[in-house]
Order: structure tokens, then C-alpha cells, then sequence
């Protein structure tokens, strides 16, 4: 069981059931302005169904990634943090928008404390909710953490350049894992960030 925030029967649907998840994939690939191909006026209505509730899990799947974050990371970023606006977010593609959370299965920020950026992600997936950060000195374009920091663990690869990334699977494919470790880990990424920037500062 976990303490987190209820999972949507859409979401909880797409990440358990290897149909609907080929379903909704397949629905949501059809851009807005147009129909399915061959598509008969017998399927219309059965069509606009079906779409409607493949976009509804698109749109659960971004709200419910965002109460994951807030769960794991949010109330754990001290506020000599400060967030960077939403504007430029969208404008540097990170996960923030309903199409971009849906095609990462992951939310994704940063936030200031210039010259240092504090990036954190939650993403999820059938078997696992995976939780990452980075700390960077945005002026010495340079990791401030780049090996392993246990419980996360160094990747420097196509998936995860440059990240710290916790896994924790999930016992039923589909369900939340216990959210306590990972909130634990979020304090462990967030202390050390902390301290990383005091050295660096101490070291300027």
C-alpha cells in the first residue's frame, strides 16, 4: 500500500492492461484535425468515444504525475529554491505539458539557486515509479554530483544523461510503490544538493 495520491482508473488502466495501453497508443496517435483512416459513419460515434477517453487519460496521467512530484519532491525543496516559471519550461520542452508528460511518462522541473539549477523528475511505468535529479553550476557549465550517490545511481546514457536516478518497482504491475522510500531518497538528493552548492560557493 502506499500514501500517495490515487491513482486515476484511466491511468491505472493504461499501465495495467497491455490492450487498452496498444488502444489508447494507437487513438492518440491520430492528430486532432483528422479521422482515422477509412474510418465509415457507422464507427463515428464509436470513434469519438473511445478518443474521448484516451485524451482523458492523457490528461489524468499529466495531473496525476504532477501530485506524484508534489508527494515525493515538492514539499521537500527548500525555498532558497525558486521555481522556474512555467513559460520557459514549455518554451525548453521540459515534461510540464499534457503532451509532453504523456510522452515521457515523467514530470520534469528545475529550479534556481543561480548560478546553480536543481533538476527533479518523477516518471512512471507499469513495473516501476522512478525518481531522478541533477545539480549543475549553470555558470561553469558543470555536474556538481556525477557518480553514484546511494540510493540513486549515476547515468550518464541516451535515457538519463546527466541524472541521479532512484527506481522503485512496483509489487503488482500497474499499482503505486510505497511512496516512504522515495520521499527519503528526495531528502537525500535535496541535502546533498544543498551541500554540493556550499562547496562550491566555498570553493569560488
Amino acid at each position: 500500500m502506499t500514501d500517495g495520491p490515487e491513482m486515476p482508473a484511466t491511468v491505472a488502466a493504461y499501465l495495467r492492461d497491455p490492450a487498452v495501453r496498444t488502444a489508447v497508443d494507437a487513438l492518440l496517435t491520430v492528430e486532432a484535425d483528422t479521422l482515422p483512416p477509412g474510418l465509415e459513419w457507422s464507427e463515428l460515434d464509436t470513434y469519438y468515444r473511445a478518443r474521448g477517453g484516451a485524451e482523458l487519460a492523457r490528461h489524468d496521467m499529466a495531473h496525476f504525475l504532477r501530485q506524484l512530484w508534489k508527494a515525493i519532491w515538492g514539499d521537500q525543496i527548500g525555498s532558497q529554491w525558486e521555481p522556474a516559471p512555467l513559460a520557459e519550461l514549455v518554451d525548453e520542452e521540459y515534461a510540464v505539458t499534457p503532451d509532453l508528460i504523456w510522452n515521457e511518462k515523467s514530470f520534469t522541473v528545475y529550479h534556481y539557486q543561480k548560478p546553480y539549477v536543481l533538476y527533479t523528475d518523477v516518471e512512471l511505468e507499469p513495473h516501476a515509479l522512478s525518481i531522478a535529479f541533477s545539480i549543475e553550476d549553470e555558470e561553469a557549465e558543470v555536474v556538481l554530483i556525477d557518480e553514484d550517490y546511494a540510493p540513486f545511481g549515476w547515468h550518464d546514457d541516451d535515457a538519463w544523461s546527466g541524472w541521479q536516478v532512484f527506481e522503485a518497482k512496483c509489487e503488482v504491475r500497474g499499482a503505486l510503490p510505497d511512496l516512504a522510500p522515495l520521499r527519503k531518497a528526495a531528502a537525500t538528493a535535496i541535502a546533498a544538493s544543498d551541500c554540493a552548492v556550499d562547496a562550491s560557493r566555498t570553493a569560488r
